[in-house]
């Protein structure tokens, strides 16, 4: 502190007596006038910058407040009413009376703060004009040439004067900066200027001035040139950071320039300080070394340690000497009897420096092998850590029962390893040495390492591939629980190289650009190591993948140059592949050809085409197969449609300059631009060409109105006219975004989503405030959502935030964000031996009641923190957790509380060890690697097989292999399915803890595919259509894709029903169509689906009575001629007549219910229904059942009785629904009697209810047509 103040002190000394030299200065030959004297020259001198013809600012200290840059001009102040401006014009010349163009003219005046400049043209002429009434200083400059100064230059309002200046050509000072070894310094700052003010001869009180500096920096070699430098005597200073800076007087005479000069800088830095120990006791023969300096706003730069050490006395005293004036050092220093200490930024200039030497900390344990039976293992350990960014590594040897413990460690995190050619280590990463704790059982895993070499070739010509990558997964270590992935590159010989791997089994594939790995297998290679093992035959191949080519023509048939060709996946085949450089352009005769697709079993595509003028097209869908990789296709390029509309306000007045984009929803999945935009005419109409026919959307904005969209359906036949949109004024959500201890949360993405049909919506990003403003949005009310991510020490973590409901028109809404609570833990296994590494999922629940205001989601993998489970800046709620680690059985809490302090520690995690599965899936036909399989284990289910649990899954790779690694023991059922093959299920499979189950070689069987188009009565595909294999399991099932394709793979061999169910135009359709299906082969089961049907029907009485109600509903039948319940058609009877319109064709079933004279009614039929116009009577039979209900204990009429009339129905297999609705109920009256009318022919079942409330049957009655059962009498309780 004391030396802090000292610096303050003398900085205010020099600046004292800097303004007592600029006194001094100001009286000694000062112009003549009014105004001049020592006050001009103080003003002057602190009050501006002059003119700078150098590279750098003018003088030191206050004189740069008003430096301007090149061209720049200070604001001009206001002048007062009824002042008018002035000018000055004039000749800029040299001594020879030349004209001197591109000299600088400035005008300034110290008391009004004017600056302003001006130029002189080539032939030496300048005008200053639009300068206010006043007393000025006006300087004419050039580089090469002196600079003069007019002081105290009167101008009146309105004036325009002649001033002429002659500029005296500058001498060059030259020479070169070097330190006290001879080294050259580069970017030296040096400044040279009068040393006095000098009248010149030319007269006119034109002097020369003393207040401009010429200025420049030191070359790479030091050397430098000074140009522009007045004869006699001048003030030449010369800086440079981290050295004392030098003033020189420097006279230049007016009949020869001065010699080369030679200026030496000196570095008077120092670090000085004392050495002790813990007790604070002076320690000598310490060395102490400076290691990094970092000069003020500058990178730091490496120090030689040799260059830079001292070592403490006996009073434990050193001393740096010659060092950079400022910046800052790094000082370590080292003792044999000590460990390390670290000093880092130490200040130039610091003379007390207190160095603490400590006795360090300590890393003990074991180094064992993991490739071996037998385990203790003696070698060479080194531990290394960056402490104050110095490296710093120690070596120790473990004994031979592989006991090893490093000892005088300075405090941090170090990474301990094997470093040698033949044994390797597993990382073993941030292993904390602290004060107060020894660091002990860290256990170190060695192994021997193999030697694996191969090749890679091309499957097509045996062609060497250069570049291409090669990953290697390891499963190694006590009973293969441990896993790793390697990764090496080809040379230009196609050849890598793998020189440390574990012994264990392993896995090679390869990839290249501009290749794939070939669906035989031979991409990748499977092999197991022996520790040490040298193995040099591992060949890798890749092929040229699949290929697409073809042509673009116009309508006419003419080829299409230039088009833009963009390949992506159909829905049909959903596949994570980068379609990004799947991409071309048509040559002149139309032609594109694009390869290097990864086909795997079966790859689907569509080919999209684009250029200007045009629509963007599609092409028919793409098939290929491993066994036919290419394929061949044509792209017509039409016109399109163009879209018209106009956009208008609530008052019907245009809306010019509206933005209006069109895109096309036909190509889902296309990575390339499928959207047109244009903007609103002054009338506030647009036109919208070349759009796409089929599904799209029209998105309309304008600036303080509501965003609107609307879906279209573009008919290729005709444009689209009056898409006409009325624009409403927008509101505006605003607000910041803070976390609970009001801290503003800047760059968050804050989004308006609207609720209740609320119109418009917006999202933003907030400033550094924290503040956001949402605009355009419609009235009413909106959920606001805010996301952001948060750099923690553990890692990026991302963050939602949401207001459930705010209105339109709110202001200052901040949304408070939970940030300040931190949680931790440790994760062990059953013998509290701590995990070190592990994958943990933190997931906020979202079915709480009420709901949480934040989404917070965590899946991070922790490594080398032994055990520790730490997730910094939680929001406080309810979570779920998993934890899971290789070997062990994964960990679940499924209502984990955080909260409600800022410090949570969570309940122990256990991981109790858990066993493994592995294996290889091939085909059944050529024995091919199925990758991509997935593979499930399931707990075996109980009777219900619905409710079996999933505990574990993965995925095979391109060999075929699969690992499971976190298995509970027990017996488990495992499932394989693949999109291309017959799932396979294996009933019962045994899985013991800390071991891996192999199953060894799994073949699945290649089953059918079925694929198909699913289009309207017009041809037009129709998309989102489910289609579904009946009756077989595990289901099969898909969805059209935008073209209406669809494409089922794996289908068992047989002859199968093939389901399409989904809606057309606001129907829903159902169709089916029988396809054989046959291993290996393709079947075609194309789908036309319509609401071509029109039914027009009557309801009648046979009695010719009136009907009055009634409800008419039309079924389709599915598959296995049942009535579909849930697919129906409704309309009312309105006078006797009912009608449906656009409803599908095909075999139906009709029923009918309602209230006719005789009472309710309920009738039933099949009808087949062609496209156009059906007709259907509902004919109401006089057929019906009456009677009478007796009392048998009196006899007496038994009112009140409820009787139910069943209808029985065999040719139909009807839901109990339907059924129900055609049951018949009646009570009798007060007489005992009852009435079923309007009953058709057929079978009829009576049941009543007995005064127990019993529902007793009857025996059946058939009815024949129009046939009546007028007495069908029941004795009540017989």
């Amino acid at each position: 502190m004391k030396n802090y103040a000292g610096r303050i002190s003398a900085v205010l000394f020099v600046l004292l007596l800097l303004v007592g030299v600029g006194v001094w200065v100001g009286g000694d030959d000062g112009p003549g006038g009014s105004t001049g004297g020592w006050r001009t020259r103080i003003a002057r001198l602190f009050g501006f910058s002059g003119t700078n013809s150098g590279n750098g600012p003018g003088r030191s200290g206050d004189r740069n407040k008003f430096r301007l840059k090149s061209g720049e001009v200070l604001e001009t102040p206001t002048v007062a009413d009824g002042q008018t401006s002035a000018a000055i014009e004039g000749l800029i010349t040299d001594q020879q009376k030349k004209p001197v163009g591109a000299a600088k003219i400035t005008v300034r005046s110290a008391d009004t703060g004017f600056n302003k400049s001006f130029n002189s043209n080539d032939k030496g002429r300048f005008l200053a004009d639009q300068i206010p009434p006043g007393t000025y200083d006006i300087l004419a400059a050039h580089p090469k040439f002196v600079t003069l100064i007019r002081p105290s230059f009167n101008l009146a309002p309105n004036q325009k004067v002649q001033l002429n200046f002659q500029l005296p050509l500058g001498v060059a000072l030259k020479g070169n900066v070097a330190d006290e070894e001879g080294q050259p310094i580069v970017d030296a700052r040096l400044s040279a200027r009068k040393r006095t003010m000098e009248q010149v001869a030319q007269g006119g009180g034109i002097f020369l001035d003393d207040a401009t500096y010429k200025t420049q920096q030191s070359q790479k070699d030091g050397a430098f040139a000074l140009e522009g430098i007045a004869v006699g005597d001048n003030l030449m200073e010369v800086s440079k950071a981290g050295y004392e800076p030098q003033s020189l007087k420097v006279v230049v005479s007016p009949d020869k320039a001065t010699e080369p000069m030679k200026i030496v800088l000196k570095r008077t830095g120092v670090i000085a300080g004392t050495v002790l120990d813990e007790d604070k006791k002076p320690v000598a023969k310490v060395n102490l070394a400076l290691t990094r300096y970092k000069p003020f706003g500058g990178e730091p730069e490496k120090l030689a340690k040799e260059k830079f050490t001292v070592t403490s006395d006996e009073a434990g005293k050193f001393k740096f000497s010659k060092l950079f004036n400022d910046g800052f050092y790094d000082v370590v220093a080292e003792s044999d009897a000590f460990a390390p200490s670290f000093y880092p930024l130490v200040a130039s200039g610091t003379d007390k420096l207190t160095c603490v030497m400590t006795s360090g900390g300590s890393i003990e344990g074991t180094t064992v092998y993991i490739d071996r039976e037998s385990t203790a293992a003696s070698v060479l350990l080194t531990a290394e850590a960056i402490i104050a960014e110095t490296t710093v590594t120690r070596e120790v040897k473990s004994t031979g029962d592989g006991v090893y413990k490093f000892a005088k460690l300075p405090f941090g995190k170090y990474k301990l390893f094997v470093n040698s050619d033949v044994l390797m280590s597993e990382p073993k990463n941030d292993v904390n040495v602290a004060k107060g704790t020894a660091t002990k059982n860290v256990t170190v895993e060695v192994f021997e390492a193999a030697h694996v070499n191969g090749r890679v070739t091309s499957a097509e010509d045996d062609a060497v591939i250069a570049g291409a990558t090669i990953s290697l997964k390891a499963q190694y270590g006590p009973g293969q629980s441990k896993y790793k992935v390697f990764e090496a590159k080809s040379n230009e010989h196609g050849d890598f190289d793998f020189p440390r791997l574990p012994a264990g089994l392993h896995s090679a594939q390869a990839w290249a650009n501009g290749f794939v790995r070939t669906s035989s297998g031979s991409s990748a290679q499977t092999f197991s190591l022996q520790p040490g093992e040298k193995k040099g035959d591992v060949a890798l191949r890749l092929d040229r993948g699949g290929m697409v080519e073809g042509f673009v023509i116009d309508p006419r048939g003419r080829s299409v140059e230039g088009c833009d060709i963009q390949l992506f996946v159909a829905n049909t085949t959903p596949r994570k592949l980068n379609v990004g450089n799947l991409k071309a352009k048509t040559d002149a005769s139309g032609y594109f050809k694009i390869w290097g697709m990864e086909i795997g079993e079966r790859l689907q595509l569509y080919a999209s085409a684009s250029i200007q003028g045009r629509a963007k097209t599609r092409s028919p869908i793409i098939d290929l197969t491993a066994s036919k990789p290419t394929a061949a296709t044509q792209i017509v390029l039409n016109a399109g449609n163009t879209i018209y509309g106009k956009i208008t306000d609530p008052n019907k007045l245009p809306i010019p300059n509206a933005e209006v984009v069109f895109s096309s929803d036909e190509f889902d999945g296309d990575p390339s631009s499928s959207s047109t935009r244009v903007y609103s005419q002054p009338d506030g109409s647009f036109s919208i060409p070349a759009c796409a026919p089929g599904r799209g959307n029209v998105k309309v904005f304008r600036s303080g109105f509501v965003e609107q969209r609307r879906y279209v359906w573009l008919n290729p036949k005709s444009d689209s006219r009056n898409e006409n949109f009325q624009l409403d004024p927008g509101y505006v959500i605003s607000g910041r975004v803070i976390s609970l201890d009001n801290k503003p949360v800047p760059n968050a993405r804050v989004e308006a989503f609207p609720l209740d049909g609320a119109p418009g919506r917006d999202d933003t990003v907030t400033n550094k405030n924290g503040e956001y403003t949402l605009n355009n949005l419609g009235k009413g009310r909106f959920r606001l959502e805010t996301t952001f991510k948060v750099p923690t020490s553990e890692g990026e973590q991302q963050y939602k935030f949401q207001v459930a409901s705010v209105r339109s028109a709110t202001t200052g809404l901040d949304i408070d964000c939970d940030l300040i609570a931190n949680t931790s833990g440790i994760v062990e296994d059953d013998a509290e031996k701590r995990v070190n590494g592990f994958r943990f999922i933190l997931k906020s629940k979202t079915d709480t009641k009420p709901s949480q205001d934040f989404v917070f989601n965590v899946d991070r993998r922790v490594n080398a923190t032994g055990g520790l489970l730490r997730v910094l800046r939680v929001p406080r709620g309810v979570y779920s957790l998993e934890v899971a680690a290789d070997g062990y059985e994964s960990y679940y809490n499924e209502s984990l509380v955080i909260g409600p302090g800022t410090k949570n520690n969570l309940p122990k995690i256990k991981l109790r060890p858990a066993g493994g599965l592995t294996g290889t899936v091939l085909s059944s036909v050529n024995k091919r690697p199925v990758n991509d399989c997935t593979v499930k284990v399931y707990e075996l289910p109980d009777a219900d097989v619905s409710k079996k649990r999933l505990v574990a899954q993965g995925r095979t790779d391109y060999t075929g292999q699969f690992r499971i690694s976190s298995a509970p023991s027990g017996v488990y059922q495992t499932e394989f399915e693949h999109p291309s093959y017959e799932s396979l299920t294996l009933a019962q499979v045994n899985i013991f803890r800390k071991k891996y189950t192999d199953l060894g070689k799994l073949t699945m069987e290649a089953g059918g595919t079925i694929q198909g188009t699913v289009v309207d009565e017009y041809g037009v595909p129709v998309p989102g259509i489910n289609i579904t294999v009946s009756g077989l399991l595990p289901a099969k099932k898909t969805v059209t894709d935008q073209a209406g394709n669809y494409l089922l793979q794996g289908v068992r061999a047989g002859q199968w029903p093939v389901v399409a169910r989904g809606r057309l135009r606001n129907r829903a359709v159902y169709r089916f169509q029988d396809t054989m299906v046959m291993a290996q082969e393709s079947q075609n089961a194309d789908f036309e689906l319509d609401t071509a049907a029109d039914l027009d029907g009557i309801v009648a009485s046979a009695d010719g009575g009136a009907i009055h109600s009634g409800t008419v509903r039309v079924h389709p039948f599915d598959e296995n001629s049942n009535v579909i319940e849930d697919i129906h058609y409704d309309t009312n009877v309105l006078g006797q007549r009912f009608n449906l319109a656009s409803i599908p064709a095909g075999p139906v079933f009709l029923w009918a219910t309602g209230l006719g004279v005789l009472g309710n009614y309920s009738s039933w039929q099949s009808l087949v229904l062609g496209r156009g116009k059906n007709n259907a009577n509902v004919s109401l039979q006089a057929g019906g059942i009456g009677g009478n209900v007796k009392s048998v204990a009196g006899g007496t009429p038994a009112g009140g009785v409820s009787l139910q009339l069943f209808p029985v129905i065999s040719n139909y297999k009807l839901p109990q629904s339907i059924y129900n609705s055609l049951v018949r109920r009646v009570y009798t009256n007060p007489d005992g009697r009852f009435d079923f009318n309007y009953l058709q022919a057929g079978t009829y079942q009576l049941l009543y209810q007995d005064p127990n409330a019993q529902w007793i049957a009857q025996p059946p009655v058939n009815l024949a047509p129009n046939q009546r059962v007028p007495e069908y009498n029941i004795n009540l309780g017989q």
